[in-house]
């Protein structure tokens, strides 16, 4: 269905803004900064940050769980196009696999509120 399409366009969004991002500072010269990059999410937290749209929304009014599951899918494909995995993973032909997830609920989102997702 649409939706589906929508995830996997958001997920390429995600992925190219990352890689965007790198490239960014490799060609202006800030190869320590680009190499630095690929730290993020091995030595150095990455912060994807988002807000809670319409669609996100449960019967009572904040952001359904599931919408915040999908929303860290998200934020680890801009963390693979950013720290540069998602290039080897292209170059190689491998896949990605995850094989455990862990969240904690810490409050509600309400409507348009700013999240972040480390």
């Amino acid at each position: 269905g649409w939706k589906g399409g929508a995830m996997v366009g958001r997920a390429v969004v995600n992925a190219v803004a990352g890689m965007a991002l790198r490239a960014r500072l490799q060609r202006s010269g800030l190869q320590a900064r680009a190499q630095a990059l690929g730290q993020l999410g091995v030595t150095r937290p990455h912060v994807w940050k988002g807000r809670a749209g319409l669609l996100d929304l449960d019967a009572n009014m904040h952001m359904n769980n599931a919408s915040l599951v999908y929303c860290a899918e998200l934020a680890r494909w801009h963390l693979s196009g950013t720290n540069g995995l998602l290039d080897q993973v292209l170059r190689q032909g491998w896949l990605f696999m995850v094989g455990s997830q862990h969240f904690l609920y810490r409050a509600p989102v309400p409507p348009f509120a700013p999240y972040e997702i480390h």
